[in-house]
C-alpha cells in the first residue's frame, strides 16, 4: 500500500520548504531540493531576482499524441493560468492513485500519487518480491476535489502543504499535529526524482498525503467522540477551503496489476519459476513489462498504459483531468 511503512520514503527527498518544520528532510535537501530542482528556467530567474511571482509555473509542453492526452494539456494548462494570477488557494480537481490489495477502507489518513508516482512506486517497492508486496492486486484510481487554507497560502505561499508519511492510518513523521494545527488539514504533497514522469506535462511524479480524522491514531485504534471533534481532519463533501475542509474523494475505477502487465494467471506465474522484476538484472524473467526501471521510453510506455486502460475501463469518465504542480 502507498506510504504503508517507512521503506516506502527511502528513496524521496522531500522538496517542500515544510519538511525543514518537520525534520523530515533527507541529508541532500540543500544540493536536490533547491529552487532549481524542480523549476522551469524562467521560473529560477523570477527566484534569483527575489520576485513576487516566484510561485508560478512555466507552461505544460504541448502535446501532439491522443485526444485524451490533448484534453489533459488544455485542462493543464488553464489550471497553470489560474495558478500564474493567484492571490490565494485555488479550487482543484485531479486524479490521484493508488496501489491497494483488494481490501477495502475509506481514502482518508492514506497517501496517494499521481500516476507516475504510483508505478514508481509499483517499481520499486512491490514488485521487487515475489509474491507482491502487501498483496497489492490493483490499482486504485480517485477523483480528488481539493482547496487548502488561506493560513498555508499566508505563510507558504504554496497551494500544497508539507508532505506527511502514513502507516496504517497513522502520521509517521515529526510533528504532524503541529503542522495541522498551524495551517489546518491540508493536502500535501512530494515530488519524487525519476524516470517516470507525467505523459504530458513531463514533469516528475508526485505524492500525496490526506489527512482524514483522528490523523495521528492508527486503524485499529478506536476513535473516540472527543478525538473526532478536536481532530476532524480534512475531508468534506463540498470543499470549502476551511481548516477542516480541504479535500473531497470519489472513488473513479481501478484496473488489475495482471492485467496491466499481462499476466494471465499470477500464481502459475510465480509458481513455474518466472518473476516480473530482478532489481539486480533490472528485467523481468518471463515477463518484460518492467524491464528498464530508469529507461525514460520504458516507463513512458508504462504510464501511457495505464492511462489507456483506465480510459478502456471507464469510457464515461474523463481518461485525464489536470496535473497541479506540487508546490
Amino acid at each position: 500500500m502507498l506510504g504503508c511503512g517507512q521503506n516506502a520514503l527511502r528513496m524521496i527527498c522531500s522538496c517542500h520548504p515544510g519538511c525543514e518544520e518537520q525534520r523530515a528532510c533527507c541529508p541532500d535537501y540543500a544540493a536536490a531540493c533547491s529552487p532549481k530542482a524542480n523549476l522551469s528556467d524562467s521560473e529560477v530567474a523570477k527566484a534569483a531576482n527575489g520576485s513576487a511571482e516566484e510561485e508560478q509555473v512555466a507552461d505544460a509542453p504541448a502535446s501532439t499524441s491522443s485526444p485524451a492526452q490533448q484534453t489533459q494539456t488544455n485542462l493543464t494548462e488553464e489550471l497553470l493560468g489560474r495558478l500564474r494570477t493567484a492571490k490565494g488557494p485555488v479550487d482543484m480537481k485531479f486524479y490521484m492513485y493508488r496501489a491497494q490489495s483488494d481490501a477495502d477502507y475509506l481514502p482518508e489518513n492514506i497517501n496517494a500519487a499521481d500516476l507516475p508516482g504510483v508505478l514508481w512506486y509499483l517499481h520499486n517497492e512491490i514488485i521487487v518480491s515475489t509474491p507482491r508486496k502487501y498483496g497489492v492486486t490493483r490499482i486504485l484510481r480517485f477523483e480528488v476535489t481539493m482547496q487548502n487554507t488561506q493560513d498555508l497560502y499566508n505563510h507558504t505561499r504554496s497551494q500544497f502543504g508539507p508532505f506527511v508519511a502514513f502507516d496504517m492510518g497513522r502520521c509517521t513523521v515529526p510533528n504532524c499535529q503541529r503542522l495541522w494545527d498551524k495551517y489546518g488539514y491540508v493536502v500535501g504533497c512530494q515530488t519524487l526524482g525519476s524516470a517516470y514522469t507525467s505523459a504530458t506535462t513531463g514533469n516528475p511524479g508526485s505524492w500525496y498525503s490526506l489527512p482524514g480524522p483522528c490523523p495521528n491514531m492508527s486503524y485499529n485504534m478506536p476513535k473516540t467522540e472527543q478525538c473526532l471533534t478536536a481532530n476532524p481532519g480534512g475531508s468534506c463533501y463540498e470543499v470549502t477551503g476551511e481548516r477542516s475542509c480541504t479535500f473531497h474523494v470519489e472513488h473513479a475505477g481501478e484496473i488489475k496489476l495482471d492485467e496491466f502487465v499481462g499476466i494471465e494467471d499470477y500464481e502459475m506465474f510465480r509458481s513455474s519459476g518466472k518473476q516480473e522484476y530482478s532489481v539486480v538484472q533490472d528485467q523481468g524473467i518471463g515477463l518484460s513489462f518492467w524491464d528498464g526501471k530508469n529507461d525514460p521510453a520504458n516507463c513512458s510506455r508504462r504510464v501511457r498504459h495505464a492511462q489507456d486502460l483506465f480510459h478502456q475501463h471507464y469510457p464515461e469518465r474523463p481518461a485525464t483531468l489536470a496535473e497541479p504542480p506540487c508546490r
